[in-house]
């Protein structure tokens, strides 16, 4: 990755080829949980020689909900019955509908 080429040995052939692409990479913590007393290498539990192959590492970190993580999940196995759980929007259309209209026309950032 830092040399910008890909090596390729196949049937024989050994080739280098130039790499014009970026790598994203996710990983999920050692524990299921990330532990903010910890570091990022000690929670994801990959070597450092690996990590510092990336040019940028972002922490995406989801705070846990009861609530809000129980809809989640009875929407997502929902979608899998033969009669769909639909949940009812908390914004009636026709109210979403003018708010939209309304703000095309008045508001101008």
């Amino acid at each position: 990755m830092e040399q910008q080429t890909v090596s390729i040995a196949k049937a024989g052939i050994i080739a280098t080829l130039n790499a014009r692409t970026s790598i994203l990479a996710s990983a999920n913590p050692s524990e299921s949980r990330y532990n903010p007393f910890m570091s990022v290498v000690e929670n994801i539990k990959l070597p450092p020689t690996l990590l510092s192959r990336f040019d940028l590492i972002y922490l995406i970190l989801d705070a846990p909900n009861v609530e809000n993580d129980r809809k989640l999940a009875q929407h997502l196995v929902g979608l899998y019955y033969e009669t769909p759980n639909i949940v009812e929007p908390p914004l009636d259309h026709a109210l979403l509908r003018d708010y939209i209209a309304y703000a095309r026309e008045f508001i101008h950032p």
